[in-house]
């Protein structure tokens, strides 16, 4: 026992009570929960080995591109007739360097007002944090509540489909990007996240989305983020505009991005399925551990479904 450090005594940990299943039922259980421990495992495996795939396959599509024919080009090593010097570096020969400027309508801004440090909940209305911008999707809950109702703004409000860029942030941070979708309502824009307003008739939004993750861009925008601050960099508006992409034909882009969205769309199953039988699993172990839940009665019910 103490004041700082929590203790139990041995004859105490001794005497306590615990359900126990019937010396038959105890083998069965364990095979259950083991049975659901191996599913898991096994979905735990194939998401690692589709995030390796996807990372590879993003790889190639956004520096070699798709042919005529829908198939990954050949790299510049196998068929360098087919790619050409830029400053970039070697693309293929059907592709552009353009700068954000030239596929951007414009960039929009928030404010950032004085409130809580709290997250909005409900109705409330809520402005973004800079974390709340992250490759992996809008991380909603970084928000502050904006109880003023004056500091609301419409035109600042998040949207699905809207590309994200966080201003502000560490220099390793700085510059994320962030595709919206499903965003809750009443949130809106800091001037540390700024919308990218693209020119859909140029540019695939996901297109762009995705060769703002790569590290060519993203050196650019450590190169061009300022401040003294280690702990803060600032990357200003026309330093975005001026930050140089590599720009395929529209439908070609569009054919990238649709192959990004179809893995993005089997990771979010796989995901969702794991999840799922992690819920099953906790439920389960807590009914049969504490015979809430007999296994022959699990046993029966599946012996009759088939």
């Amino acid at each position: 026992m103490g004041s700082t450090v929590k203790g139990i005594r041995t004859t105490d940990y001794l005497a306590l009570e615990v359900p126990i299943a019937p010396s038959d039922e105890q083998p069965i259980i364990a095979q259950v929960l083991d049975t659901l421990d191996t599913q898991i495992r096994q979905t735990e495996a194939l998401i690692a080995k589709l995030e390796r795939i996807k990372q590879g396959l993003l790889t190639d599509l956004l520096t070699r591109g798709i042919d005529q024919n829908g198939q990954l080009r050949p790299t510049p090593d196998q068929a360098p007739h087919l790619y050409k010097e830029s400053p970039l570096g070697r693309i293929p020969r059907e592709w552009e360097v353009c700068s954000l400027a030239e596929v951007l309508d414009g960039i929009d801004a928030g404010k950032s007002p004085s409130c809580q440090d709290i997250p909005a909940t409900g109705d409330q209305w809520g402005v973004l944090k800079v974390g709340a911008v992250h490759p992996e999707g809008l991380r909603p809950f970084e928000n502050k509540v904006v109880d003023d109702t004056r500091l609301r703004k419409d035109a600042y409000l998040v949207r699905d489909g809207d590309l994200l860029i966080s201003r502000a942030n560490t220099s390793e941070l700085v510059g994320l990007v962030c595709l919206v979708d499903n965003v809750p309502k009443n949130l809106m824009l800091s001037d540390k996240t700024l919308r990218l307003k693209v020119d859909e008739l140029r540019m695939s939004v996901r297109f762009l989305f995705l060769q703002l993750q790569m590290s060519a861009s993203r050196r650019q925008i450590e190169m061009a983020a300022t401040g003294t601050s280690g702990s803060m960099k600032n990357i200003s508006q026309s330093n975005i505009l001026r930050l140089l992409i590599p720009c395929p034909p529209l439908t070609e882009q569009q054919a990238i991005a649709s192959k990004s969205a179809d893995l993005d769309k089997r990771l979010v199953t796989e995901r969702a399925a794991c999840q799922q039988m992690e819920k099953i699993k906790a439920g389960l172990t807590d009914d049969l551990l504490t015979g809430r839940v007999r296994v022959t009665l699990l046993l029966d019910t599946a012996e009759s479904a088939t």
